[in-house]
């Protein structure tokens, strides 16, 4: 220790910062003001009593958008904390500045290749149009992981942290307009002005869907404030604020990406009859299982294809539904297509609202997988599709890529499938009755 306060040690006390400016090439300026460009937005992370001095370089440099990554607001639960955190809202609604944070992980626009984060990972996020917005920065730093692992696609994600002079309401008015978002997603800790969120969520779910994760119980709610700062309140009346302004509510993270995958790709349905095709039996039960515990119908098929399926049939329940499409394997030379006929079947079906297909990876069936990626891609999106195929070891990537490209939303199993789908029915209900 003596020799490296006298100065002897000549090697770098930390590891290098792979990250480091120097390293990537990058120039370095004192100040935000001497940066000779446009600043659109400046991510803030110097250390909390510094935040207000760096705003005001911001508000100097003409910056109207700043992510301010640094805690130690008003989620410490401290006089000095919250002093501070109405020191900087004053400070930046006085510039014009809007704030997401602080206590913020930053902004990911995948459309933008912008990743204002401290997580080089979420370099990963795909392009795509579902936009996330969670109260909590670990949150939204799972499911960006998440996303990444199933490749859904993002159009923008942000945890909102300590929501200084930005809010859900806000964020959710900037998405109605956002052109590569379809479908947005909300993790919801707490807010103070319930009524302003809900208002904001009855205009844009007129035009785009909303979807609501909340944790219930008294231990989130305690900890809300500590965590952000926030309010959480009566679960229960949000659940009952959340339907009146049309937001599709669930009940976990998982849930909360698949509705919105759903909603994403497909039009919300008239009804809530589900017909269930699976090319294994096993998958078709279960599928049919999850449509019960989900308050979904299964669909009575209508006598026209109820007949033309007994033609197709190698036994006599193959007209029922679910539907076994491995029934009519050995009927026809041309498999594939006698399973495309029974796919259009259902879609076409007066009786039937949603359908569910169910099918295992096996490299028999990929040119079948591509026709319903064709078929999906020629026919107006007017009833729901939903797929569910496993992928082992990624092999079913490049089929799965093919079907979500042509629209379809496709689920690791039949039970997320059909969780999906009833977010989806869930969704035309609240539309039907707006």
């Amino acid at each position: 220790m003596e020799s490296l306060l006298e100065g002897s040690f000549d090697g770098p006390l930390y590891p290098v910062n792979p990250y480091s400016p120097e390293i990537l090439g990058l120039k370095a300026y004192p100040s935000i003001v001497d940066i000779p460009h446009q600043v659109d937005m400046a991510v803030i992370v110097v250390a909390a009593g510094a935040v207000p001095f760096a705003l005001q370089d911001c508000a100097r440099k003409g910056v109207r958008a700043a992510a301010i990554i640094t805690s130690g607001f008003k989620e410490m639960g401290t006089e000095s904390g919250s002093r501070l955190q109405e020191e900087i809202i004053a400070l930046a609604n006085h510039a014009g500045i809007s704030i997401i944070g602080p206590n913020t992980i930053g902004v990911v626009s995948p459309h933008a290749s912008l990743n204002a984060t401290f997580l080089p990972s979420f370099k990963d996020v795909a392009r795509g149009n579902v936009a996330l917005v969670a109260q909590s920065g670990g949150v939204c730093s799972f499911m960006l992981h998440s996303a990444i692992d199933e490749r859904l696609g993002i159009s923008l994600a942000t945890s909102l942290g300590n929501r200084a002079n930005v809010d859900f309401a806000d964020i959710l008015e900037y998405l109605a307009g956002h052109e590569h978002t379809r479908a947005i997603a909300l993790h919801i800790e707490g807010v103070e002005d319930p009524r302003r969120l809900m208002e904001s969520a009855r205009r844009v779910v007129r035009s785009k869907p909303v979807v609501a994760y909340k944790p219930a119980g008294p231990i989130p709610d305690r900890a809300a404030y500590s965590h952000t700062g926030s309010l959480a309140g009566s679960h229960n009346a949000y659940g009952a604020a959340f339907a009146q302004a049309g937001i599709v509510a669930v009940g976990h993270t998982e849930e909360l990406l698949d509705v919105a995958k759903a909603l994403a790709f497909q039009p919300p349905p008239r009804g809530d009859r589900v017909a269930v095709l699976s090319l294994q039996a096993g998958p078709a039960m279960i599928a049919a299982s999850a449509c019960y515990r989900f308050g979904l119908s299964l669909a009575e098929l209508s006598p026209r294809s109820r007949e033309r399926l007994r033609e197709l049939a190698m036994t006599p329940f193959f007209s029922d539904n679910p539907i076994d499409m491995a029934g009519a394997f050995m009927q026809t030379g041309d498999n594939h297509r006698t399973w495309l006929e029974i796919l259009q079947l259902a879609l076409d079906d007066e009786n039937v609202d949603v359908v569910i297909l169910s099918a295992l990876h096996h490299r028999l069936d990929i040119p079948f997988i591509e026709m319903v990626a064709a078929l999906a891609q020629d026919r107006r999106p007017d009833k729901p599709l939903v797929v569910s195929r496993d992928s082992p070891l990624g092999a079913a990537r490049p089929e799965i890529a093919r079907l979500e490209e042509s629209g379809i939303p496709v689920y690791p199993s039949p039970d997320r499938a059909v969780r999906a789908m009833a977010g989806l029915v869930r969704y035309g209900r609240l539309a039907r009755t707006d």
